[in-house]
């Protein structure tokens, strides 16, 4: 499918947020260079359910509860949000191909030397304070969302070697597979065919000024 330069600007705020000039959203943190896994089916067995942990965790919350004036609501809708956001890390961190390390290290070159493996660790496993836990959700998900955008722009350019020109069912599929809008994938492959141009023709341009020196040198 062809399209006109004019085509090729995003036509929503999403497609200028996701991706601009052919790439993605400048990153906060650093990334190992490997292989990256794709898409993020919907979650449906936590992976804590059955952790003995989770209960541990809700416990040390009853007895800290005790010391303030408010006790804690071990049902709240913010213990459930954490306690997902844990199991729903664990598996895109995996499924990105990340360790624990990578990701207490890209946050220690950030955040400073208090974040390690053992931090990542025991926010997985709910072994952090609430407070602490909540603190950390934050930062976690800020990386977990650079980590997904990376693996996406890997994957796009992957794709941009073997076929520039992608159609339409093929952009379809891999909007579904790295779980992006077909509109910004479609804006994505655009914007690097330009860009691509660009660079040929100033290689172009550089060969023949060397070129017609040469000749003027004879």
């Amino acid at each position: 499918m062809h399209h006109s330069a004019a085509e090729c600007l995003p036509v929503s705020n999403h497609a200028t947020n996701v991706m601009s000039t052919g790439g993605l959203t400048p990153c906060l943190y650093k990334f190992p260079d490997h292989t990256l896994s794709h898409g993020f089916p919907p979650l449906h067995q936590p992976l804590l359910a059955e952790d003995p942990t989770a209960s541990e965790f809700k416990q040390e919350l009853r007895r800290k509860s005790k010391l303030v004036e408010e006790p804690i609501d071990m049902d709240s809708p913010e213990i459930r949000e954490l306690e997902q956001f844990a199991n729903e890390f664990k598996v895109r961190r995996i499924k990105l191909g990340y360790t624990q390390t990578n990701v207490g290290e890209a946050l220690a070159a950030v955040h400073g030397s208090e974040f390690s493996q053992t931090t990542i660790c025991r926010f997985e496993n709910l072994q952090l304070s609430f407070k602490n836990a909540c603190k950390l959700k934050a930062i976690l998900s800020k990386w977990l969302e650079e980590a997904e955008q990376v693996g996406a722009k890997d994957a796009l350019e992957r794709h941009f070697g073997q076929q520039s020109k992608p159609s339409s069912q093929e952009i379809m599929r891999m909007a579904e597979e790295l779980n992006l809008e077909k509109e910004v994938v479609r804006v994505w492959f655009c914007n690097r065919r330009q860009r691509e141009k660009r660079v040929k023709t100033s290689l172009n341009q550089s060969l023949f000024s060397i070129s017609k020196e040469h000749l003027e040198c004879r």
